[in-house]
């Protein structure tokens, strides 16, 4: 496909603000926001840019990340797009993806405690109707995603603030979910269009936004990249640890997150300590990621782990699609084969001067 030096640098900006609007990119890059328009179409059409991605804190809504691992019997391809459609159609369904390795299925639930992830899990149950040989549950406590890796010598951010799962749960106004349902159907959708789907004042919305911005309610926005366009491959490790003291462990998460092959680091607790994701270029990139968990024959830290590749995503969100009000946000890059749609630009009739391109928002 074609990808250049500009298409790079235009993705690590929507990397760092995937809400940003694109006349600031094109300041940025010093190009014309024509240029930087055409290449986000372009990149959104090739099928690399698959859409945008709102970082929710579902632990201050009173949620929790329940990964389940699956390893199934063989199933007729029919029967295995049936059930990951009903799967993605599922509001506390958060990330689905297929694997290839010990396990075959990652379907990540949303719940409020262990009871109401049971109610979830028996759900999948029925929808996979006994095809099921082994299964394994991670419960989520803390997580970080970092950038892609897409510019060359690239260097780890400070990007922890997204994903991150701590503070306490505080009660939260009907407006705010809205917002943050349609955030999480879009997060370049505008401070407009939200107060239009919702009934609100546009200045409202931009108001809220930058409160929950400000809670740690919203974390961030992120680009959706099919990294594989890119001839890259997404691996997961799946890891049991030693019992060592929090410094030695935090030690080895530092140096997790230092690799520029590191794309995710979750920690747990359940059949797993710790779920890693990382980018790598081949097996040769992969060895070096395993050569830094085992510098020698025997991890320090490390007792169990299984390795797995991603080869399919199928459902992203961080947002309990059911929580609040009954209308439900339409999640169209999940639920239909299509592409994901280029904005419509829409002008607002106000001259109120808080309404922009994109809603700027308090950092």
């Amino acid at each position: 496909m074609e990808f250049d030096k500009i298409d790079r640098k235009l993705l690590a900006e929507l990397d760092k603000d995937a809400r940003q609007p694109l006349s600031q990119i094109a300041r940025r890059l010093g190009l014309s926001q024509q240029v930087v328009s055409y290449r986000f179409q372009r990149l959104s059409d090739q099928g690399l840019l698959k859409g945008t991605l709102t970082f929710i804190n579902t632990l201050r809504l009173g949620f929790r990340f329940y990964n389940i691992y699956l390893r199934l019997k063989f199933m007729p391809e029919d029967k295995v797009s049936a059930a990951i459609k009903q799967l993605k159609a599922m509001p506390r369904v958060a990330w689905l993806v297929s694997l290839s390795g010990q396990y075959n299925l990652l379907v990540s639930m949303i719940a409020r405690d262990i009871n109401d992830f049971q109610n979830q899990y028996n759900q999948v149950l029925n929808i996979m109707d006994a095809s099921i040989i082994d299964d394994s549950v991670f419960i989520v406590t803390d997580g970080c995603q970092l950038p892609y890796p897409l510019l060359p010598g690239q260097q780890p951010e400070l990007t922890d603030k997204h994903a991150r799962v701590r503070g306490e749960e505080i009660t939260v106004k009907d407006i705010d979910l809205q917002i943050m349902r349609e955030l999480s159907a879009d997060a370049r959708i505008t401070s407009l269009e939200i107060a239009q789907k919702i009934g609100a004042e546009p200045a409202t919305i931009a108001n809220r936004l930058k409160l929950l911005l400000k809670s740690d309610l919203v974390q961030g926005f992120k680009p959706l990249l099919d990294m594989s366009k890119l001839g890259k491959q997404w691996y997961v490790l799946l890891l049991k640890l030693k019992y060592v003291d929090e410094p030695m462990k935090n030690k080895f998460i530092e140096t997790m997150k230092t690799l520029p092959q590191t794309f995710y680091v979750t920690q747990g607790v359940g059949n797993w300590h710790m779920q890693l994701e990382f980018y790598c270029d081949d097996d040769n990139d992969w060895k070096k990621v395993l050569s830094h968990i085992f510098p020698s024959e025997h991890s320090p830290i490390v007792k169990e782990l299984t390795e797995m590749r991603i080869t399919a995503e199928h459902k992203c969100v961080y947002y309990p699609f059911d929580l609040g009000n009954t209308r439900q946000a339409k999640l169209n890059r999940w639920s239909k084969e299509e592409q994901w749609k280029k904005p419509k630009t829409q002008k607002s009739k106000s001259s109120t001067p808080i309404i922009e391109e994109r809603p700027i928002y308090a950092t």
